[in-house]
């Protein structure tokens, strides 16, 4: 018990010091790497320490979990295979682009990107999420052609000035952009402590506008991390 004491005290001194260099030049919300190796390996070993030393109890305080990515529903963010840390967010805390984990009435985990609010009107069409304040702003970068399916790359720009990556079908038999087995939401608001959630692959996975906006009762965990990737260059990729 003493020594997952110390574990939980030096994980949080080292994700505060972490968060205080971060917070000095915060240039964008893209994933990017840590700001040192020393700083990854270190991270790594408490990870490991808290994963084989630190008794239950005290991982459920500290809301310490991690995962691998079994599908391809958040790609090009994640990739099947990645390694990811997730810790517990406060409700409230909660904003436009993070991605969470979640429990559903399967009694399974998923996770998905925070696109609507509480209490917030969307939009969503051609996978395509609209605010009264703006949208989800789309820049095309690379079409990819995998397994018979032609892919078109986007860079985008929340409101709130988050930025990520998102793909999208391109249909064959018309060459048009879209989701052919996705509805479009002409008017949508979000209920009180509930929050909507899509994936980066708008054409290929389940989300909110399958089952519905995800209701904040428990834990919620925000993905901080990928600590560990079957490519080299993703080891370390920090998700803010």
């Amino acid at each position: 018990m003493v020594a997952g004491l110390l574990i939980l005290v030096s994980y949080k001194a080292f994700a505060c010091f972490d968060a205080y260099r971060g917070s000095e030049n915060i240039e964008t919300t893209r994933s990017k790497t840590l700001r040192s190796i020393l700083f990854y390996f270190i991270h790594i070993i408490i990870y490991l320490l808290l994963a084989t030393t630190a008794p239950p109890l005290i991982r459920y305080f500290i809301g310490f979990e991690t995962f691998e990515i079994p599908t391809s529903s958040m790609y090009p963010t994640l990739e099947v295979g990645d390694k990811i840390l997730a810790t517990n967010i406060e409700h409230e805390k909660i904003q436009l682009g993070d991605i969470i984990t979640f429990h559903q009435s399967d009694g399974q985990i998923y996770l998905g990107r925070v696109l609507a609010l509480p209490n917030q009107d969307i939009k969503v069409k051609n996978d395509q999420v609209i605010f009264e304040n703006g949208k989800e702003k789309w820049e095309k970068t690379t079409t990819t052609y995998e397994q018979g399916i032609n892919y078109q790359n986007y860079y985008c720009t929340l409101p709130n000035g988050k930025t990520y990556y998102v793909r999208q079908v391109v249909l064959s038999e018309t060459q048009k952009f879209g989701s052919d087995n996705k509805p479009t939401i002409n008017s949508y608001s979000v209920p009180e402590a509930h929050v909507f959630i899509m994936s980066d692959q708008r054409s290929h996975s389940l989300d909110s506008r399958n089952y519905g906006a995800i209701k904040l009762n428990g834990p919620i965990k925000k993905v901080n991390y990928i600590w560990w990737s079957h490519s080299i260059d993703r080891v370390g990729l920090k998700l803010d």
